[in-house]
């Protein structure tokens, strides 16, 4: 418990104010609102219930595992976190269906639109990254070879991009080319 001095040296008073407010309950209402705050309570709206003690911020109803300063900082984080899981979530869970109406005997088609066009968008950008993966491999390097003859055996004739469709149009987008490699045997 602080003493009169003490606390009016907190609300930045004399100790004769101090004592006056005391002897006519009259506090300066400004005053009232700083001990609240220093005694821990959150006064600002959206706040109700929240209480700060030791340098701690707990929320409504909890007196353990309270909040430090620095862990304000990853919130941010975690928020990011939290939406990165959630659209690997979605993405998995349209490919879980998709696996599941192939096996079923089902076709994409099937599927609703929502899942049609996110798998559209993964075989756009699979077909994407072939076609840039076919024009690294064409490059030669000091030897004069083909980089991917070297490192994978197959020569440049049995590697071709063209546009003839693999499945339905919609699994890999228009006008993307398939990346095809022969068989080198």
């Amino acid at each position: 418990m602080l003493s009169n001095a003490e606390t009016a040296a907190l609300l930045c008073v004399s100790e004769r104010t101090y004592r006056r407010w005391l002897v006519s309950g009259q506090p300066d209402p400004t005053a009232l609102r700083l001990l609240a705050i220093l005694a821990g309570y959150v006064p600002w709206e959206g706040w109700d219930g929240w209480e700060v003690h030791n340098g701690y911020l707990f929320p409504p109803g909890y007196t353990r595992g309270g909040i430090r300063p620095g862990e304000f900082f990853t919130v941010v984080f975690y928020r990011q976190q939290v939406a990165e899981y959630q659209r690997v979530n979605r993405q998995l869970a349209a490919r879980v269906k998709a696996l599941e109406l192939t096996a079923a005997g089902g076709s994409v088609a099937e599927l609703p639109a929502e899942l049609s066009a996110a798998i559209a968008d993964l075989g756009a950008r699979v077909q994407a990254v072939s076609a840039d993966l076919l024009a690294l491999g064409a490059r030669t390097c000091n030897t004069g070879t083909l980089s991917h003859e070297r490192e994978s055996g197959v020569s440049g004739a049995d590697v071709s991009a063209s546009a003839d469709t693999v499945g339905e149009a919609s699994d890999r987008g228009p006008g993307r080319p398939v990346l095809r490699v022969a068989n080198a045997g």
